[in-house]
C-alpha cells in the first residue's frame, strides 16, 4: 500500500502522513528496521513480561514480538539514536567501502577535468543539462534532509546515476555538480554565475561546474534549461511556472474523473453546452490557483521582507559600532591633547620658576572671551595657557 506525503515549501523536505489504515497494511522491509541496543532489548523483554503476566508465563515469542513492535514504531516514527558498536553496528565504514568510494571520488574527480574542456557526459531519461559551459551554471537552494530541522543538507553524489535516482525519490527537480559531488537542489530555474568585479572570470566555478534538471510533462511559460541572471528572476519565473502546473494538473485531474451521466432528454433551454461547463471549471481551477499562487507570493514577500530587515539591522549596527570606534579614537586624542598641554604648562612653569626675567601678563576680553596677552610679546594666551595668537595693537583686535 502507498502512503501518502507532504512537502514542506520553505525547506523541501518531505515527510510521510500516515492513517491507522495504511499503517495495518504496510509492509515494512526488515533490512531497513534499526537495531536495537542491550538495553532497548532489556526494556522490550520487561515490557513483554509485564504484558505477560497477568496472562501467563513468558515466552521467547511474545519477547520478539515486543522486539518487532519497537523497531517497526522507531522505524515508521523516524526516531534516531546514536549509533554505536553495542548494537552491532561497526562505528565508520568497512575497508572495502572506503576503496570503493576511494575509487568513485577518483572517477568523479577524473571527470571534472573533462568538464572544464566543456565535455560532459552525464545523461538521463526525463533530464535535461542546462545550457551553458564549465562553471556557469547553479540552482539555488540544496534539498535539505527530512527531520534534520530545515539543517542538515542531503550528501553529495559521486555516480550521476545514483544523484538522478535519489532525486526521484526525495522529489528533487534538479542537480548541480560541484567540486565536492552531485548535489540535490529544490529550484528549476537554473542561474548565472557572476564574474569577479572588473574582470571576466567567473566566481567560483568549481561550485558550480554543471547543472540538470527534470523536465516537466506540462508546456511552461519559461525555459528550465536556460539560465536567468540573479536569484530575483529565478524566483519570479519558478513562480510562474509553478502556477502553470497546477493549473495543468488540476485540468487533468478534472478530465481523469468520470463524467456525468447524459440525461435522456436535453433542452436547449434549460442544459448547458459542454464548452461552458469546461470554460467555468477551467475559471473556476484558475481563481483556486490565483488564490493559491497569492498565498505564495505573499509568505514570499514576507520572508523577503524579514531578510531586507535582517540586513538592515546588521547594517545599522556596523555603523554603530564605527560611531563608537570614531568617538573612541577621538575620545583618545582629546586625552593625548590634554596630556601634552598639561606638560607643555608644567614645563613652562618649571622654567617661570627657575628664570629671575619677570613676564608682565595682562588679563582681556576679545568677542566674549578672556584672554592673556604677554605684554612683552604680544602673544595671547587661552585659558589653558596654550598661545593661540598675537595681539594687533592698531586694529585693537587677536590675531589668530
Amino acid at each position: 500500500m502507498s502512503v501518502s506525503t507532504t512537502t514542506n515549501a520553505r525547506t523541501g523536505t518531505t515527510t510521510a502522513v500516515y492513517t491507522v489504515k495504511s499503517v495495518q497494511e504496510l509492509v515494512i522491509d526488515d533490512e531497513k528496521l534499526p537495531t536495537l541496543t542491550d538495553e532497548m532489548k532489556i526494556i522490550a523483554e520487561g515490557l513483554a513480561r509485564k504484558q505477560q503476566g497477568s496472562e501467563g508465563e513468558y515466552s521467547e515469542e511474545a519477547g520478539e514480538m515486543m522486539m518487532k513492535f519497537i523497531q517497526e514504531f522507531c522505524f515508521l516514527a523516524d526516531l534516531k539514536w546514536k549509533k554505536n558498536t553495542k548494537n552491532g553496528k561497526p562505528k565508520g565504514k568497512s575497508k572495502e567501502e572506503k576503496d570503493a568510494l576511494k575509487a568513485l571520488r577518483a572517477e568523479f574527480d577524473s571527470s571534472i577535468e573533462d568538464n572544464k574542456q566543456n565535455q560532459f557526459i552525464e545523461d538521463a531519461h526525463g533530464w535535461s543539462r542546462v545550457d551553458g559551459n564549465y562553471g556557469e551554471i547553479y540552482f539555488d537552494t540544496p534539498l535539505l534532509e527530512s527531520g534534520s530541522g530545515g539543517k542538515k543538507k542531503v550528501p553529495y553524489f559521486y555516480s550521476f546515476d545514483e544523484a538522478v535516482a535519489k532525486a526521484e525519490e526525495l522529489g528533487a527537480e534538479s542537480i548541480t555538480k560541484t567540486k565536492y559531488g552531485y548535489s540535490l537542489r529544490t529550484t528549476t530555474i537554473p542561474i548565472k554565475v557572476g564574474t569577479k568585479k572588473g574582470s571576466d572570470t567567473l566566481s567560483h566555478p568549481e561550485r558550480s561546474i554543471a547543472s540538470w534538471v527534470k523536465l516537466s510533462e506540462y508546456p511552461l511559460k519559461h525555459s528550465r534549461t536556460e539560465a536567468v541572471k540573479d536569484r530575483r528572476i529565478a524566483q519570479k519565473f519558478e513562480l510562474e511556472n509553478k502556477t502553470q502546473e497546477c493549473i495543468f494538473m488540476a485540468e487533468k485531474l478534472r478530465k481523469s474523473q468520470s463524467p456525468s451521466p447524459e440525461p435522456k432528454f436535453k433542452s436547449a433551454e434549460i442544459v448547458e453546452s459542454d464548452d461552458d461547463f469546461d470554460l467555468d471549471a477551467q475559471e473556476e481551477v484558475q481563481k483556486e490557483v490565483q488564490e493559491e499562487v497569492a498565498k505564495q507570493m505573499i509568505a514570499e514577500a514576507k520572508r523577503m521582507e524579514d531578510e531586507a530587515a535582517e540586513a538592515l539591522k546588521k547594517k545599522k549596527q556596523i555603523a554603530k559600532l564605527k560611531a563608537s570606534r570614531k568617538a573612541q579614537e577621538a575620545r583618545e586624542k582629546r586625552e593625548a591633547a590634554r596630556k601634552k598641554a598639561e606638560e607643555a604648562k608644567k614645563a613652562a612653569e618649571d622654567s617661570d620658576s627657575d628664570s629671575d626675567d619677570e613676564i608682565n601678563v595682562s588679563e582681556l576680553v576679545f568677542e566674549g572671551k578672556t584672554y592673556f596677552k604677554d605684554d612683552d610679546s604680544d602673544d595671547i594666551y587661552n585659558s589653558d595657557q596654550e598661545c593661540v595668537g598675537t595681539w594687533d595693537d592698531e586694529n585693537k583686535r587677536v590675531v589668530f
